[in-house]
């Protein structure tokens, strides 16, 4: 028996996991080796899409938890490389908002993710950089051609830009309110995402805890896209750059990303447990 067993942390990556540089802190290594080995779950709870996220992190820091991925779309097994659990966005509602959206928005990249491939309409120089930075190839083909389920959708454009575009998409086309099956996260500044109306981070968290027997859930997080999973975590921390809404939705708040702020976390269970 470990000190920590039945204890499950689902970990943010950007900001949160990661400094600034885009390394994950050598203190967080040592501290998450130190949690699992003593009977933690500890895992990623991120925006990003789940078969990267193997070769950037899984030799990097130890993941011993399904992870959540696309936002709450989805729990994948990093070792096996399977799908566990999805929640999937419908392709009928997405395509009756692609359509109008490239109308009005022609300069704007539309990334459609799916279990094995991610999409394209309409590539830029920001879905290439994001090509690039998470190392898969997109495939460029006809919205009516993407085969299903779709996981999630992503508007990219620069921020100023995106926030134009989801002032157009929340007061002048009234979404959520002319189609509730569909809901918008803006995960970073120049990423605006198109999820299932239930889909969060949160509920994923509560799956995963279930699925994997943990007795605590606990939560990391910086982003506006944590705020739920903040939320329905047993407990749940704020690294001290978070945005203020994901330090007012967290348990408590920790040092900054730049420090360590995982290891912040593992820390505070050691003490108390």
């Amino acid at each position: 028996m470990g000190k920590f067993d039945g204890i499950l942390i689902a970990c943010d990556i950007d900001g949160t996991l990661l400094d600034d540089s885009k390394s994950i802190p050598r203190r967080n290594v040592d501290a998450v080796e130190y949690f699992v080995m003593n009977g933690g779950f500890f895992t990623l709870a991120t925006g990003r899409t789940a078969r990267p996220l193997v070769e950037k992190f899984c030799d990097k820091i130890k993941l011993n938890a399904p992870g959540i991925c696309s936002n709450g779309s989805q729990i994948f097994d990093f070792e096996k490389l399977e799908t566990l659990w999805l929640d999937p966005i419908s392709k009928e509602e997405s395509i009756n908002f692609i359509l109008p959206f490239k109308e009005k928005f022609p300069d704007v990249a539309i990334e459609i993710t799916a279990p094995d491939n991610t999409y394209i309409l309409n590539m830029t120089d920001f879905s290439s950089f994001h090509e690039r930075a998470e190392g898969f190839k997109f495939i460029d083909c006809d919205v009516r051609d993407i085969p299903e389920p779709w996981i999630k959708l992503m508007l990219v454009r620069e921020e100023e830009f995106l926030d134009e575009v989801e002032q157009c998409i929340l007061y002048e086309w009234k979404y959520p309110e002319i189609n509730d099956a569909i809901r918008f996260v803006r995960s970073a500044p120049f990423f605006l995402e198109v999820l299932g109306s239930n889909v969060s981070k949160g509920k994923a968290l509560q799956v995963l805890k279930g699925m994997i027997g943990a007795r605590v859930s606990a939560a990391i997080g910086d982003g506006l896209n944590d705020i739920e999973m903040l939320l329905s975590a047993d407990l749940s921390f704020a690294p001290g750059n978070s945005k203020k809404e994901a330090k007012d939705a967290a348990t408590r708040v920790v040092g900054l990303n730049v420090d360590g702020a995982v290891a912040d976390v593992i820390e505070y269970f050691d003490a108390v447990y």
